[in-house]
Order: C-alpha cells, then structure tokens, then sequence
C-alpha cells in the first residue's frame, strides 16, 4: 500500500528524512550530474530531489500517482504536478529526455503496464532512473519510514524488470546505508555507515537504483496475440 502524500511530506520534514533526502540526492546527482536543456519528468514523489535540476532543465513536470495524492509543487509558483494513475499517463509519446521514478515503481499494482506506459512517453534514446527500496536491506522491513512499503526489488529484479519491457540498463547504483533510526543521538555515526557500507554491506544497501535507455527497436507490445498472428499467417499464403 502506497504512503499518502502527507506521510511523506512528514517523514521529509523529520531529521532522518533530512538525512535520507541529502544521501538520496548523491545518490541521484551522481547517476545524472545535470540536465541542462533536457526536459524532466518525476514519477511518484522526486519532489525533494527535483530543486537542483529545475533550474537548469528545459521543462520539469511531476506526476504523482493516484493512491498516493497530490500536492502543489513549486509551493510559490505555477503548480507542475497531476494525478495520474499508473497504467494511463496523460502524455503524448516521446515527451521528455529524462524520467525519474522514486517512490512509485514499487506501489505499481501492475508494474509491467507501468513500465509500458514510461516507454511510451519517454522519447527515442532517451533515459529512465529507477529508484526503489533494496528487498534484502533492513529499510525494506520496516514500516515506519517511506521504504518499507510496497514491494522492494533487488537489484538483479530490477534490472531484468526494466530489460523485459524495453530498456537497457546502462548503469546500476545503491544508496542509502545509514541505520534507519529516528534517534537524533544516533545520526553523528551515520558517516561512519556512508564510508563502511558500500564495502562491507553493498547488497544491503536502503536502496537499488538503474540508469536506463530506451530501446528504439525493442518492439511494441499487442493485447491481441492471436488476431496478430493470424494476419501474419494469411500475409505469408497470398
């Protein structure tokens, strides 16, 4: 079940969601330094992670996904956010050069029709960053922060999800050592995890995230197999 928009909203404002939002904002950073005259599109809630590229994109829109709410984003300006439900995004095809997924792949009831609809507004060659909680990391098991809700991927899951719908993974990330405890006496060794974790405990990261391209001659995907292949039958004997 998906967080509602204000639960996040809390969990952001808290010290420990301070400290996730600055090691997620690395961990993105690091996968795409800029976007300078890119258009960028947020999927699920990128909203803390969206200020330092809006500035510099083309166009940066958010689109939030129905179980979860809305809210108005940039709080002081023209509102660049919608509603939308995950298998029917009110895109045209070939939108945006960028897409970024974080909280949201994993509340997809029905990821596949979700990745399809991505493909589809994402243009040619252009690139997608999923973000979701790692299934073997401590995060994914508790219920008391963003990351333990939904279904969490490895990264070997994601990476073979992403493959069958289209997309070529280019490069594969984890983030997000630090112990998931809201005791502020606590958040001084978080440096201590930043450094040890990604040698000693990298598959246990918070989260797993892929960089990927769009296939352009991946192939389209019919709901009707049979009518399909019967056409093809007939098109060979005439």
């Amino acid at each position: 079940m998906a967080l509602d928009i204000v639960d996040l909203q809390e969990f952001y404002a808290t010290p420990l969601g301070q400290q996730c939002r600055r090691r997620i904002t690395q961990m993105i950073k690091a996968v795409w330094p800029d976007v300078n005259h890119l258009s960028l599109l947020g999927m699920g809630y990128p909203i803390p992670y969206l200020d330092g590229y809006k500035a510099q994109a083309e166009r940066v829109c958010v689109m939030m996904n129905a179980p979860q709410g809305i809210m108005h984003w940039p709080s002081e300006e023209k509102n660049l956010t919608a509603l939308i439900d995950y298998d029917a995004v009110p895109l045209a095809d070939q939108t945006f050069d960028r897409i970024l997924v974080i909280h949201s792949l994993e509340h997809a009831h029905m990821p596949q029709a979700y990745l399809r609809e991505l493909w589809r507004i994402l243009k040619d060659n252009g690139r997608i960053f999923v973000v979701t909680p790692n299934r073997r990391s401590i995060w994914a098991q508790l219920d008391d922060s963003p990351f333990g809700h939904g279904n969490p991927y490895t990264m070997g899951q994601l990476s073979r999800l992403l493959r069958e719908f289209q997309f070529t993974p280019l490069q594969s990330v984890r983030g997000l050592y630090i112990f998931p405890t809201y005791h502020r006496s606590l958040h001084s060794s978080f440096r201590i995890f930043d450094l040890v974790g990604p040698l000693i405990f990298k598959n246990f990261s918070g989260l797993v995230g892929i960089e990927a391209i769009k296939q352009v001659y991946g192939g389209v995907y019919f709901k009707e197999k049979k009518p399909l292949m019967a056409s093809l039958v007939r098109a060979r004997t005439t």
